[in-house]
């Protein structure tokens, strides 16, 4: 078995996919990965848009990885897409093969290079297959017990990545004892869950991704938690004392009106997803209504806070 990785240069990768996927049964999978990290999908959080592609991807550079059989010719792959889509072979940077070793148990792989998360010793991440007894003998610090059990999936959030990291060491760290709090763009939950834990009053997560709301309800239910899982932010009748949004640059700059009639007056909103290079556009975007400043930073990602005037 083989991957083939294909660099390309695209606007909308949904069709070039299926297609990709119709050539024949010895293409097994495919997938793609934006490779300019800053660019986001259109709407993608239910943010407006000016844009009438709301349902396709309009990266501009684009990684596909195709699981294919020993039989592909990538030549006549390659060729065979963009035919059927009447695209230039043109857009076609670079791609290459991958044999991939058939004999790797994958999920014991993954599992062992999958470890817990200690988030300044006052919450512990975790995933089903650790140890929970074995690690709390190591991890004396963790005061009341404090732990997420969540299993990577398709919703983004384990608290391994710098901005997840960050809002949950804000969460710890800050006063949210009986405070209503808003997690914009849930994702696995894992924010909406550790503000539960640390004393939060009312909880909401929201995410418009159908794999995101059902991640967090299973994830809240996991770990024992009661929260509010909505896909809609028309469907919430009440104004927060804080919110949370981590996603990305593009989508939270279109976001900054949902926000602003969701928030109390007074209230903290917290900005993460955000690179170094993309702060002040973020800060002139929500300077109309709010005050924000650089709480913290980590490998590159900022994470902006201030209240509600």
């Amino acid at each position: 078995m083989y991957e083939l990785i294909i660099y390309c240069k695209f606007l909308n990768a949904d069709i070039f996919s299926d297609t990709l996927l119709d050539y024949s049964s010895n293409v097994l999978s495919v997938s793609i990965e934006n490779a300019n990290l800053e660019d986001s999908k259109n709407s993608i959080f239910g943010e407006p848009s000016n844009s009438a592609l709301l349902d396709l991807i309009n990266w501009k550079n684009i990684i596909f990885y195709i699981s294919v059989n020993d039989e592909i010719d990538p030549y006549d792959l390659i060729k065979y897409a963009t035919d059927k889509t009447n695209l230039n072979t043109n857009i076609i940077e670079k791609f290459f093969l991958k044999k991939i070793d058939q004999n790797i148990d994958w999920v014991l792989k993954y599992q062992s290079n999958n470890h817990p998360i200690n988030i300044n010793n006052k919450l512990l991440i975790i995933s089903s297959w650790h140890n929970k007894k074995e690690l709390l003998k190591n991890i004396k610090e963790i005061i009341n017990n404090n732990i997420i059990e969540l299993d990577p999936g398709l919703a983004f959030g384990t608290g391994s990545h710098p901005t997840t990291y960050l809002c949950l060491s804000w969460i710890i760290d800050n006063e949210i004892k009986d405070k209503n709090i808003l997690d914009y763009g849930c994702g696995s939950g894992i924010l909406a869950i550790a503000a539960k834990k640390f004393g939060a009053k009312n909880v909401t997560a929201l995410d418009i991704d159908k794999q995101a709301i059902e991640a967090t309800n299973n994830n809240a239910l996991k770990n024992n938690v009661d929260i509010s899982v909505v896909e809609n932010y028309q469907k919430i009748n009440i104004k927060y004392d804080i919110i949370i949004s981590n996603i990305l640059s593009n989508p939270l700059k279109d976001l900054s009106i949902i926000l602003d009639s969701l928030l109390k007056y007074q209230g903290t909103l917290l900005l993460s997803g955000i690179l170094s290079n993309q702060k002040e556009e973020i800060l002139k975007v929500y300077s109309k209504w709010i005050d924000l400043s650089v709480w913290n930073t980590l490998d590159g990602w900022v994470c902006l806070y201030g209240k509600k005037y």
